[in-house]
């Protein structure tokens, strides 16, 4: 009662998202995460975009919630139905089915430099340095410092209020490879990982992590203008989401964690149009306003040229070249039963044979 009436409700619950340990105090590391939260939030923007003359783009997010029967925990935990379980059931559709976004902030997606090679994967998101930092037992992510991050930052916010671009553990950032090329366009694959934190005070944290974020995206070489993006979730796969939450049963293993796997059938995000100016040009000299059109339930529909690409890689060969950045195990060739003893008798080489509950090139499955 004395906390409500010195820092109001609000103030309450953000001062126990930082209370990790729930003494009610916050020692000096609690309090370092709650200073660069306010220092960050306190700081302009590093870019300046210009609403007349800077293209823009529509983004839609889509998702269908996490199929409940696919977990083996459904039935099996007493837990299950419990506040613990509040924010996953509870999720069921997109925090912001739209957004607008100006095409030069898709930018972190260009290589690092002109001449970077098609199918050379390069970073987006580096891995992060303050590894012994990223505990489980948190609520708010920290704010994102980079561009990279703050554009990540956004798009992850479309699904949920509680994204953390970083993860907690390996693998960690973002990576992309140039799949197509010619004198005007790049169209680059993407792999990012990401995970949410689905509770707040005073239900114990629970963590979700799909598998990985790929995408694609074609945007000019100087990042002007976006002619198309996505990123989702795959759902090729029976399990595509690992989960873990905090359990107050001092009998559970593993630093009191427990851990599941499910099935998300849809989290995506697709652009609409091309991006292009919200002031466009009348054939007799005249601005038209789309924003004023938007607002009358209208807009113009801008047309564009079909893309040929000079140069070019397959989406598999592109995804393969992500692979092996993330997971250096991936550079060696793993195969089928039969196909690995044809391919030992052509090269008169030994078989090698690895017996894997699950796969090791996605976080979770």
């Amino acid at each position: 009662e004395k906390a409500i009436r010195t820092l109001g409700a609000t103030g309450l619950k953000i001062f126990k998202e930082y209370d990790l340990d729930k003494d009610m105090k916050l020692d000096a590391a609690e309090f370092k995460h709650l200073y660069e939260y306010i220092l960050c939030d306190l700081q302009e923007t590093d870019e300046v975009y210009d609403e007349n003359t800077d293209e823009v783009l529509m983004l839609t997010a889509e998702m269908e919630p996490l199929v409940l029967s696919s977990m083996s925990q459904t039935n099996k935990n007493p837990a299950f139905g419990t506040p613990l379980f509040t924010g996953l059931v509870a999720w069921k559709k997109p925090r912001k089915p739209e957004i607008e976004l100006f095409a030069k902030e898709f930018k972190i997606f260009l290589p690092p430099n002109s001449s970077q090679m098609i199918g050379d994967a390069y970073w987006v998101v580096e891995k992060p340095t303050n590894i012994e930092e990223l505990t489980g037992n948190r609520y708010r992510s920290p704010l994102p410092k980079t561009k990279a991050e703050k554009l990540l930052h956004k798009l992850m916010s479309m699904f949920h209020s509680r994204p953390f671009v970083t993860m907690r553990f390996s693998p960690h950032g973002g990576a992309a490879v140039i799949r197509a090329q010619n004198s005007v366009y790049l169209d680059i694959s993407f792999r990012i990982h990401s995970e949410f934190q689905l509770n707040e005070p005073p239900n114990l944290p629970y963590w979700f992590t799909p598998a990985q974020f790929a995408g694609s995206i074609t945007i000019a070489r100087d990042g002007s203008h976006v002619r198309d993006f996505q990123l989702y979730v795959p759902n090729t796969k029976k399990l595509n989401v690992d989960m873990e939450w905090e359990t107050e049963d001092p009998n559970a293993p593993d630093n009191h964690m427990e851990v599941d796997i499910g099935y998300l059938p849809l989290m995506r995000i697709n652009q609409r149009t091309p991006s292009s100016p919200l002031m466009l040009a009348n054939s007799d000299g005249s601005a038209i306003d789309r924003r004023e059109l938007r607002r009358k339930g209208k807009d113009i529909e801008v047309e564009f040229d079909q893309i040929e690409w000079s140069d070019s890689i397959t989406e598999p060969s592109a995804a393969s070249q992500l692979e092996k950045l993330f997971f250096p195990f991936k550079q060696v060739d793993y195969l089928p039963f039969n196909e690995a003893f044809d391919r030992a008798k052509t090269e008169k080489k030994l078989v090698h044979q690895v017996l894997l509950w699950g796969a090791l090139d996605d976080q979770s499955c």
